[in-house]
């Protein structure tokens, strides 16, 4: 059993690392595992071995073209970072923050009115929360203690670039812009060298002229020359806008963005076609097709910190809506079965690559012990 044990937590150390890093870092746990191994037991090194072996065809074509079957181009294109990926994914940072604070003001302009404490306390958790700029953060909690209600709406309207009096969504796009423009301006007015949040997008967009964004720079950097020419600084804010808003189009008409799109997409296609034959979520535990759609999902799920503009999120929370359609089942319910298994078979259950003939209960069954392995619910041997 201490074998047994030895054996297990190497599988839970390629685990641990595969869904951390995907298949490569599980791999190379494993070898360095097998290395420290061969010092204390030639058996625990032999069972790692075996185990490394596995592990390599279980991942055999997961960075090939093969792994995306209908992409006429190589898994890091999609996987990779670009400046196009890079401008929308920022953007999309900055849209999120922009949402929660827009759920957020209309509820601080109620304070006005009616400062409920637990409202009052809600702000305070949600102003913590999602407010990235401690500067700001700092600012805004200062003036909810002094229940400076309307100068706290103000300030939100005016650094994230929000109305007060309505809806974004019923701006037209020239006025959405005059707007962005307008709030870039008060704010600059109002915090001496101190952008809002658009127009500090604007400032790191790499769409956005050099000598424009020097302009702005300057008038930042000399409060007076704000103060004396507001119509030149809301002329060079607009043409910065602009720039930015046609770079954005051409970013998401980029090669490598639209082949990302239509990676995801036909992923959440192979999942939907998956779980409608199943019923179940993919295992890696599994026949090289299934393991494939597993190690794809782990990619665009965990290892994505290249793709997080709106269109790859959209999906990647479409994909998360279906899996969850499909729990899981219980610790204790796994336990239970578990110990069955073992009474009845008297071993643990086994991945396919060592069993080849195992059933679909037992594949489950090993994939759902190491997920509580690694989840530290389940320790071997069991007592």
């Amino acid at each position: 059993m201490k074998k047994i044990t030895l054996c297990l937590t190497f599988i839970l150390s390629a685990c641990c690392a595969f869904c951390a890093t995907g298949p490569g870092g599980g791999k190379k746990a494993l070898r360095r595992l097998v290395k420290e191994a061969s010092s204390s037991s030639s058996k625990t090194a032999a069972n790692a071995e075996k185990i490394l072996s596995n592990l390599n065809r279980g991942t055999q074509g997961l960075y090939s073209t093969s792994t995306y079957r209908h992409l006429g181009q190589k898994l890091e294109v999609v996987m990779s970072a670009s400046p196009f990926k890079k401008l929308l994914n920022r953007h999309q940072a900055y849209q999120h923050e922009i949402n929660a604070m827009t759920e957020i003001l209309p509820r601080v302009m109620a304070l006005q009115a009616d400062p409920k404490p637990s409202e009052v306390a809600w702000a305070e958790l949600l102003i913590k929360d999602q407010v990235i700029n401690q500067t700001l953060s700092r600012t805004l909690l200062k003036l909810l203690e002094n229940e400076e209600y309307a100068q706290l709406s103000k300030e939100i309207s005016d650094y994230y670039a929000i109305p007060l009096d309505r809806d974004l969504e019923s701006l037209s796009k020239q006025d959405l812009r005059e707007f962005v423009v307008n709030s870039a301006l008060n704010y600059a007015i109002s915090h001496p060298h101190k952008p809002n949040l658009p127009l500090r997008e604007l400032l790191k967009s790499w769409k956005v002229s050099q000598r424009t964004k020097e302009h702005l720079r300057r008038f930042l950097a000399i409060p007076e020359l704000l103060y004396n020419n507001p119509e030149e600084f809301k002329k060079f804010t607009r043409d910065a806008y602009n720039q930015h808003q046609k770079g954005m189009q051409q970013s998401i008409n980029a090669p490598e963005v639209q082949a990302t799109i239509s990676a995801y997409n036909l992923t959440l296609e192979d999942l939907r076609a998956f779980v409608a034959k199943n019923h179940r979520q993919p295992m890696w535990n599994a026949p090289i097709k299934e393991r494939r759609l597993y190690n794809t999902l782990q990619l665009i799920l965990t290892r994505n910190v290249t793709n997080t503009f709106l269109e790859t999120e959209t999906i990647k929370r479409q994909l998360r809506d279906l899996l969850a359609k499909y729990p899981n089942r219980p610790y204790y319910d796994f336990l239970e079965d578990f110990k069955a298994f073992r009474e009845k078979h008297q071993r643990l259950p086994q991945s396919v690559q060592e069993r080849p003939s195992a059933s679909l209960h037992e594949r489950i069954l090993y994939d759902e012990m190491i997920r509580y392995m690694v989840d530290g619910k389940l320790t071997l041997p069991l007592k």
